[in-house]
């Protein structure tokens, strides 16, 4: 087997030597010559001991809790005695006589080592009786006779050394070197052991696993190199290997791994034109005997077919066997398919892939292929990818510009992925690919953020030098029939249309439903509606219910065009005042208010029995909110009229709304004006944006109930817990108009001067100006402290915070726990945070933000200290940071109001 493994002995049984004979029964008169010399020299005697008393001995110590040793009672006969013994014809072996006071010797791996073996055993057999030696005596005297000068064998031989060693000083021999090395385990820690089937060399050889591949392996998950490496051939492992590196620690041998050793070995021998011949014969015989009965076909068997068949799969099997396997049966057995059904087929491929699929499928093999391990067919790739580039229009060159794409190039480069074994020149190429896309396709802005990226990242030193003769050329004009193009224009007209319909339609039917509507709402005030009416007017409601967020997807649809999203949003306008009539004159009629409803009674908001959560589409615009509202003063008689916030008109317009949303009859109640000032910041794109959050108190509720209560914060916790509700939009994905269909609506959220009007969104406020402080910043995940603009609603003493969280980090980040605490002069409130966990850091995407609300009361403005506990897990590892705060910009924190 060690010719199999390629590494055969010098001298051996079947190679012979000059150092012979190398079978042990064969040196038998050379073991009873050194025995023979130690009997007369008194370094051993013979022992007369049956195995009876010898088993009595080792039971007796085993009763008493000691090692069984021979209590070396044959050592102190006379040779008188002796004589007498053999005369009689009783059976004796020959021991060797231990003596104390045993020399330190120096071991090539465990360094120094002595053992006094006359302590601790008896003295050792090292003749039998049927005249074959043991092992003491055996390796001593052939490894003498056959001029060994270094020795490595298992550690368990390390304690029997100093044993072999004083065989050596009776001999007056020279000993070798000795080295003994670590056991080789299984992957669970336990020993190998040839009991076990599995590990056997024949076991290896017939599952057909390469002799490279298992001496490989072996020594990579050993020691004794300066690396570990996958791949080294027997002379990169002979030129590597130091016998000063090997290390006491035993090797744990995984064999789960040995298909991946046994892959890349495969494919050097395929490459290689000698090997790949024997393989080629090897295939041949596996494909004969697994599909001899089912071959028709005789030219799967041709040596052109089966290397051609070898190159094609090279780098994806890990045995040669896996090319018998049902997986690649198709390569042997011919299908039962005519030519004329085959072509039929195809055609019909080639034209679903020309319409849909095509450049997604073509980049995806494309880049399959560009991450390949075999530099010939990455590049090969490379110019596949160029030509399509070239000549597949303009369908090609939006999927190349997507980061679907361009991640898999980056891929290629990046050293956590395949950067660490592509090769310098399929990685040039690859950065000159990208280089020269910045150059020709100046517009797609992912590509060129993505070669910032590698820039940035160090990936890329410096811009690559390229030839005019190798510069990507301009993209030509659009042939006439360009692969994937055809019918594009047409597609697009029939998209545009298909739209223009829908809006249409859409606009039609609310048209058609409002005035239906308002003409059962008219009989229904008279009380003249039937019964079949009235269920034909459910039925209406409910339906106008589901135009909502359709008008709502179309006015996304029509940003760009303004005269058609007024359209929509007059649509929308109709819409929610039939709505809200509806709600009004139904809840007037159920609560026994008669038909009909006076101007009086519509300035006056009607609660319905059971007011639920309303789903509401209805789009506002904070920028035209009057900001007219004044300090809150709890309600008495001697407040005057002129306190009140609004007027009549804007009461009106309020209450409109209030019955648009089915919310009515609710008396109206003084509160401060909604704050706009607290915003939670979100990270996309590379530039923060503010979205508000905006809540007030209950109707049963004030600022003075609030502070006098059992928590200070308990008034500022029912305001601004809605905050850690909202939800965070992206503003890359954020529609130009609001849906607030998830946001709770508060009839008493907003001042009575408010009116509501479905209209654009406008962009983000201004943000504080004073800069946040940092709490922790280590191993790509940061926390900061910022400030808002304005204080708590009427308490300029309550200091409003935002703790935004984020992660560059490669691990994702989860269980994150934040907690804080002040002196005894200040309060502080934590509100739940917005998450508790971030994924991992991806370059092509913005990074995820977790952010969490605090409040702070500093009645005497004294300087802030705040000591916090941060809690988290990075990957698999958990942290618990704890530290203090201070150097608050207390000027400018506490001067604003």
């Amino acid at each position: 087997m060690l010719d199999w493994a390629g590494i055969p002995p010098d001298e051996s049984p079947c190679r012979g030597g000059p150092r012979g004979p190398y079978v042990q029964s064969l040196r038998l008169e050379l073991y009873r010559g050194a025995s023979a010399a130690l009997l007369e020299s008194g370094a051993a005697y013979r022992c007369f001991c049956t195995p009876r008393r010898l088993e009595l001995l080792r039971r007796e110590a085993l009763r008493c809790q000691h090692t069984p040793r021979y209590d070396n009672r044959c050592r102190h006969l006379t040779p008188a005695e002796v004589a007498q013994k053999l005369s009689q014809g009783l059976d004796c072996v020959v021991r060797f006589r231990l003596e104390k006071g045993v020399e330190p010797f120096q071991d090539l791996v465990y360094g120094w080592n002595k053992h006094e073996v006359a302590e601790v055993e008896g003295d050792p057999v090292i003749l039998k009786g049927d005249g074959f030696p043991t092992y003491h005596l055996a390796n001593v005297v052939d490894d003498h006779y056959m001029g060994i000068t270094h020795v490595l064998r298992g550690t368990e031989w390390l304690t029997s050394t100093s044993k072999h060693l004083l065989l050596y000083k009776a001999f007056g021999w020279e000993p070798p070197q000795f080295g003994h090395l670590p056991l080789l385990l299984n992957k669970d820690g336990g020993k190998l052991s040839k009991r076990q089937g599995d590990i056997f060399l024949e076991r290896f050889v017939q599952d057909g696993f390469l002799p490279e591949a298992l001496l490989d392996i072996v020594t990579n998950c050993g020691s004794g190199f300066a690396e570990k490496q996958m791949g080294r051939t027997l002379e990169e492992l002979i030129s590597q290997f130091e016998i000063g590196r090997i290390t006491t620690h035993s090797a744990l041998l995984d064999l789960e791994m040995l298909p991946e050793f046994n892959r890349i070995h495969l494919t050097r021998h395929i490459e290689n034109e000698g090997l790949r011949q024997r393989l080629v014969r090897e295939l041949q015989e596996l494909v004969k005997h697994v599909y001899g009965d089912q071959q028709a076909d005789p030219e799967v068997l041709e040596k052109q077919y089966v290397e051609r068949v070898l190159l094609l799969r090279k780098g994806h099997i890990s045995l040669l066997k896996n090319l018998v396997s049902s997986d690649y049966s198709y390569l042997w057995v011919r299908p039962s398919v005519s030519r004329q059904q085959l072509q039929m087929i195809s055609t019909e491929a080639d034209e679903i892939g020309k319409l849909v699929l095509g450049p997604l499928l073509a980049l995806r093999l494309l880049a399959h292929k560009i991450q390949s391990p075999q530099e010939r067919e990455a590049l090969h790739a490379l110019t596949v990818l160029e030509t399509c580039v070239n000549n597949c229009g303009d369908r090609f060159h939006s999927e190349i510009a997507k980061f679907r794409f361009l991640n898999e190039l980056i891929k290629v480069l990046s050293p956590k992925y395949y950067g660490t074994w592509s090769s310098d020149k399929v990685k040039l190429r690859v950065t000159e690919v990208i280089f020269s896309w910045t150059v020709w396709f100046p517009q797609e802005v992912k590509i060129r953020d993505a070669y910032q990226m590698l820039k940035k990242q160090g990936i890329v030193k410096e811009d690559p030098k390229l030839p005019e003769d190798k510069i990507l050329p301009p993209p030509s004009p659009r042939p006439q029939n360009s692969i994937f193009d055809t019918d594009e224009e047409k597609s697009k007209e029939q998209e545009k249309s298909a739209q223009v319909s829908r809006r249409l339609n859409a606009i039609s039917e609310v048209s058609e439903n409002v005035r239906h509507m308002d003409e059962l709402l008219e009989k229904y005030r008279r009380q003249e509606l039937s019964s079949a009416d009235q269920d034909t007017l459910q039925a209406l409601f409910q339906r106008c219910e589901k135009l909502r967020p359709l008008l709502f997807r179309l006015a996304s649809e029509a940003v760009a065009d303004d005269e058609v999203l007024a359209e929509i949003l007059q649509a929308n306008d109709k819409l929610t005042r039939a709505l809200g009539q509806y709600r009004q004159v139904v809840s007037h009629q159920e609560n026994g208010d008669g038909g009909g409803s006076s101007s009086g009674s519509a300035c006056v908001p009607v609660c319905p029995p059971a007011p639920r959560r309303m789903r509401s589409y209805t789009l506002m615009d904070f920028s035209e909110l009057e900001a007219t509202a004044q300090t809150p003063t709890a309600p008495s008689a001697d407040t005057p009229s002129a306190s009140r916030h609004g007027s009549t008109t804007s009461l009106c317009l309020l209450e409109e709304e209030f019955q648009s949303l089915g919310l009515s009859n609710s008396p109206v109640v003084q509160k401060p004006p909604p704050n706009f000032g607290l915003a939670e910041p979100t990270v996309c794109n590379e530039y923060s944006e503010a979205v508000s959050a905006v809540q007030t108190l209950g109707p049963q509720e004030s600022w003075e109930d609030s502070c006098a209560g059992k928590s200070e914060f308990q008034g500022l916790n029912e305001e601004l817990s809605p905050l850690s509700r909202t939800k965070t939009f992206s503003f890359q994905e954020f529609p130009v108009l609001a849906d607030l269909c998830n946001v709770p609506l508060n009839p008493l959220a907003f001042a009575p001067s408010f009116k509501l009007q479905a209209v654009l969104l406008q962009g983000p406020k201004d943000t504080c100006s004073i800069s946040p402080l940092t709490v922790y910043d280590r191993n790509g995940f940061k926390a900061m402290l910022h400030f808002s603009r304005d204080p708590a609603p009427g308490r300029p003493d309550v200091l409003v915070m935002v703790l935004s969280m984020l992660s560059t980090s490669a691990h994702p980040i989860k269980d994150i726990a934040f907690q804080a605490a002040v002196p005894k002069t200040m309060k502080i409130k934590l509100q739940p945070a917005s998450g508790s966990e971030l994924p991992a850091f991806s370059p092509l995407l913005p990074p995820m933000v977790v952010s969490q609300v605090l409040l702070l009361t500093n009645p005497h403005k004294d300087p802030i200290q705040l000591r916090y506990k941060l809690v988290f897990t990075q990957g698999m590892q958990p942290f618990s940071e704890v530290g203090e705060l201070t150097g608050f910009p207390e000027a400018e924190l506490w001067n604003r109001s």
